[in-house]
């Protein structure tokens, strides 16, 4: 048997209503472990979302080298984690006061290694992980619903067609002396041949649940599964960005 390997891509589309696309997105395309893929859906005025999404992903591109070389110290990499978030989230609030224009973005931050994999977020753009027993969402949604959620205040079928969904309260921009920063991370087992992982911004996860998702994922290329939650996400609704990013383990 061959050495594991990632096969990876991603497509983002400003939707059918929207005039910019908000969304931002990094696949990495090297061919050695770790990888790491990024996917940040901005918010703010015509081009606040805009710029804050591309700032956060201009901070990851800076940064993927040192991550990179901290695979084998796992605890000093989730500080170093913890800590990009913090420096994405106030160069976000720099860039905002200074053109004095409220903007900020999520972030879905997956670093793959050979031994473990890491899901980091902030916002409600999600992580999925898909193998052939699940599709587990492996993030928390930073918004009102995901609150209520932890607080067994509302259940998954109460979710859909809640006003929550779309009450953010947490994203990167948001940071002050009053409000810190304070990342989900989540530490998954060692990614197996055939994992699929997916990554996408609200645009989508807020259409398709976990069953639809494995539906899609039968296919045999991951262009083809990732061209396709979009074009159904499009026909089903299409009123907001959709971005995507799908990685497989494979030999």
């Amino acid at each position: 048997m061959g050495r594991p390997k990632i096969e990876a891509c991603g497509f983002s589309d400003r939707g059918q209503v929207r005039t910019t696309n908000q969304d931002a997105f990094y696949v990495d395309d090297r061919k050695k472990f770790p990888h790491i893929y990024a996917v940040c859906d901005g918010m703010g005025g015509m081009y606040g979302g805009e710029q804050a999404s591309k700032r956060a992903v201009e901070i990851l591109k800076d940064y993927k080298d040192v991550l990179k070389k901290l695979s084998r110290k796992k605890e000093v990499l989730l500080t170093a984690l913890e800590q990009l978030v913090v420096k994405m989230d106030q160069a976000i609030v720099e860039m905002s006061e200074e053109k004095e224009e409220k903007m900020g973005t999520t972030l879905a931050l997956l670093y793959i290694d050979k031994e473990y994999a890491v899901a980091v977020n902030v916002g409600d753009s999600r992580i999925y992980h898909i193998n052939e027993l699940s599709c587990e969402c492996v993030t928390e949604d930073d918004n009102l619903c995901g609150e209520l959620l932890r607080r067994g205040l509302l259940n998954k079928t109460g979710v859909r067609g809640h006003q929550g969904r779309y009450q953010l309260t947490q994203f990167l921009g948001i940071g002050n002396e009053r409000v810190k920063i304070i990342p989900h991370i989540k530490i998954m087992e060692k990614p197996q041949e055939g994992d699929v992982y997916l990554i996408c911004s609200d645009g989508l996860n807020a259409l398709f649940d976990e069953k639809r998702i494995v539906g899609i994922k039968k296919e045999e290329s991951i262009e083809v599964f990732a061209r396709g939650m979009i074009e159904q996400a499009g026909s089903m609704d299409g009123s907001d960005n959709m971005t995507v990013i799908v990685a497989r383990v494979t030999r």
